[in-house]
Parts: C-alpha cells; structure tokens; sequence
C-alpha cells in the first residue's frame, strides 16, 4: 500500500473509532491480531475488539502532523475528551476516576500497516497531565 493509503487508514482510525465511537470499523482497519501498546499495558485486536473503549465518554482528537514513510504512520495530535459519570480512565499506575470531568492531553502514535490494515500502534500520551487534571496527583508547588 502507498503511504498516502496508510496515512488515510490511520486518519479514519481517529475519526471513526477514536472520535466517532464506530468500534465495528476496527475490524476493518485492523488485522486480525494487531497488537496495541499502551502505556504499561498491550491489547490484542481480535474480531473488531481492543482499543480504548468508547463508553463513557465523548472524545474530539486534532491531529497536529501525520507522517507516512513506508509502512509506518506517526501522528502527534491531542485529545480532548469529556468523561460521563463514573468513569475510569486506566494508566500505567492503574484506574483513576475522571467521572464528569473533561481533560485535553498530548500523545504521539506510531502505526504500522500491511496490506493496508493497521497491524501494530505503539502509544505515549501525557499521562501524568491526565492525572493532574482529574485531581488524581497535585502538582507540587513552585519555590517561593
């Protein structure tokens, strides 16, 4: 596949499953198999599941760059993300309740692709800024 395709994929990815909540296009824009790598944890993608659940929360990702080269898409983009009640958000220190609260975060991507489905995604986010704002840890204060 071209790397202007696999860039397309990735791009659905983010509009459709991440943004839109559509989790049956996983399906279609992942191998059977695919392995996501999250912070402190890997999920296999197997039958149309994996990936962050779409439940309880409401999710608009800018997608500052996208670069294609070979089989590889990485993409910098920041989330936006609105919880409903009594959600939980998992990091690599374990669940952290986000219930009601909207937190925006940092994160960069990288895809790799054959045959035009999405076969590996290797995920760094700004975790400890999720914490911050969802009052989890407390920023310590400045020296006087």
């Amino acid at each position: 596949m071209s790397e202007e395709l696999n860039a397309k994929v990735v791009r659905r990815y983010f509009e459709e499953v991440i943004d839109g909540g559509n989790r049956a296009a996983m399906a279609e824009l992942f191998a059977p198999g695919a392995v996501q790598h999250f912070p402190g944890r890997d999920i296999r993608v197997e039958g149309g599941a994996g990936g962050p659940s779409a439940g309880g929360r409401t999710m608009k990702t800018t997608l500052h760059h996208l670069l294609a080269a070979g089989d590889l898409v990485a993409a910098h983009l920041t989330h936006d993300v609105s919880f409903a009640p009594e959600t939980r958000f998992l990091t690599r220190i374990g669940g952290v309740d986000v219930g009601g609260k909207s937190v925006r975060w940092e994160a960069m991507a990288l895809f790799r692709l054959e045959n035009g489905k999405i076969v590996e995604e290797w995920v760094n986010r700004d975790e400890l800024d999720v914490l911050v704002q969802a009052g989890a840890v407390a920023p310590k204060a400045a020296p006087a």
